[in-house]
């Protein structure tokens, strides 16, 4: 459908964009969306996208371009939105010292930045991120596996713990080096006891000593207490 839009005479195009131009003095904006049609039965969204073809592929003329922009139309929306998201993790990285951003996390300016990082991982995955645009958010200091890369950072803590103590039986809900390790702990030792985790996960903590099941190992430290009173007194 939208070929049929790309042979338009130039006295075509002209009128379209006197009638968009009129919407624009009228509204001070230039707003399409799918199955908007001009008064002379044309489909404006199929047109735009037709622009845009154009413009992508660089057989638009300058003053076609001039034109379109000046009413505020985006000709390439994938890219003003890269850009405008780039900049605002580059403000993100200026004022908190990393790109770290919570999925949940919505910028001043009201963009919602934690699920634009999180759409540039999901290509980063699907190895469809663009390789510029990889190389610029590596050089921001990007973390492509944040969950991998937290997991690392609690064991190297967990690994700091144990040198320090000797032991990572800790108290309820310790925190060291600004982590909840503790609770950390607790969760692993429930995917434990569910059968939810892998071996390299269990000869890991195995080599600190862990105690998987806290209420058993109580109990049985408690019997041979009373075993050691009752061989003593009888």
């Amino acid at each position: 459908i939208i070929s049929a839009y790309r042979n338009y005479s130039s006295h075509k195009w002209d009128m379209i964009y006197e009638r968009l131009a009129a919407r624009y003095q009228k509204e001070q904006a230039v707003e399409i969306h799918p199955g908007d049609m001009d008064e002379s039965g044309i489909n404006l969204y199929y047109w735009l996208c037709c622009q845009r073809k154009e413009y992508q592929q660089g057989r638009m003329s300058e003053e076609h371009q001039m034109k379109l922009q000046n009413l505020g139309i985006s000709l390439d929306p994938g890219q003003d939105a890269w850009e405008a998201g780039i900049s605002s993790l580059r403000e993100y990285s200026r004022t908190f010292g990393n790109v770290n951003v919570e999925i949940g996390y919505t910028a001043p300016d009201g963009m919602a930045l934690g699920k634009w990082v999180s759409h540039r991982r999901g290509e980063y995955r699907r190895g469809t991120l663009d390789e510029n645009r990889r190389k610029i958010l590596e050089d921001l200091g990007i973390v492509w596996s944040p969950m991998k890369n937290d997991e690392k950072m609690k064991r190297e803590l967990l690994d700091a713990y144990f040198k320090e103590y000797g032991t990572i039986h800790m108290p309820m809900h310790t925190v060291y080096g600004g982590i909840t390790l503790w609770e950390w702990l607790e969760g692993k030792k429930k995917k434990y006891r569910k059968g939810k985790l892998n071996r390299e996960e269990i000869d890991f903590f195995n080599q600190y000593g862990m105690i998987w099941n806290s209420s058993e190992e109580i109990w049985e430290r408690n019997y041979q207490a009373a075993k050691d009173y009752y061989e003593q007194n009888g």
